[in-house]
């Protein structure tokens, strides 16, 4: 089962299309000249000190309650990438770009934020969702929003249009709760806040808590992320998804 999954995400990385280094270029100098005041903001240490209305206090100080949409300028053309266009960019870039990033503080991944999948799971039909996440008197939590699938070319317009739900999930189709754990492991993936979906309030029966991924920060607005099935001594990377903020 390894080889197949891992041989599809290699077929899917030739299959699409892909960024040039240039295009990436620009995305690790947005990130660097993102402005920072993570000396007065929580840090993984400080977070159960920290209470959800204090997280969010920090954070319209630090300004990022605004929405801001990455439009990252193509080499010698008068068109522009964006960076949720997942046909912009394959696997293989994906991979350059969470090597080369940093883990997330905290309250840098407090909010809602709305998603793209790169992968396997892409091509099994979940290309788009909604992460939403909330600090508790402990610790950083968060789930899945089910959202309408649309093409990449509907994407800006009409995309990320919540499934509706019943009362108790906020009228929208929750799924896969995870909490966020500081990083953890070894080799080129060490790096990374952690959301683990085990240690989320899923069913023991549900197959999502086999699920881990693993976030790094792009700019102050959008984060990456890699999807790994965990079996205990057997890890399988599965997909790469972008978060792009909305609240």
């Amino acid at each position: 089962m390894e080889r197949i999954l891992q041989l599809a995400v290699l077929l899917a990385a030739i299959a699409l299309p892909k960024a040039s280094m240039a295009q990436l270029s620009l995305i690790q100098k947005i990130a660097a000249q993102a402005p920072r005041n993570q000396t007065t903001l929580p840090s993984w240490d400080a977070l159960p000190l920290h209470k959800h209305a204090l997280v969010q206090a920090q954070m319209t100080q630090n300004g990022d309650g605004a929405i801001w949409r990455t439009r990252l300028e193509r080499p010698n053309s008068q068109g522009s990438v964006d960076i949720m266009d997942t046909r912009n960019f394959t696997l293989l870039d994906y991979r350059k770009m969470f090597h080369e990033a940093r883990t997330p503080e905290p309250y840098e991944m407090v909010g809602r934020w709305r998603g793209v999948n790169k992968g396997i799971v892409e091509l099994a039909g979940y290309r788009q969702f909604i992460k939403e996440i909330v600090p508790t008197p402990c610790d950083l939590r968060g789930d899945n929003i089910l959202v309408e699938q649309v093409s990449n070319d509907l994407l800006r317009s009409i995309g990320w249009a919540p499934i509706a739900g019943m009362p108790e999930e906020g009228y929208v189709s929750r799924v896969g709760a995870f909490q966020i754990q500081p990083p953890c492991g070894n080799g080129k993936f060490k790096h990374g806040a952690v959301f683990s979906y085990r240690d989320g309030d899923n069913l023991r029966s549900d197959p999502v808590r086999l699920l881990v991924d693993k976030l790094v920060v792009l700019d102050r607005n959008h984060l990456l992320g890699r999807v790994t099935a965990d079996f205990g001594p057997i890890k399988i990377p599965l997909s790469y998804f972008t978060l792009e903020r909305v609240r």
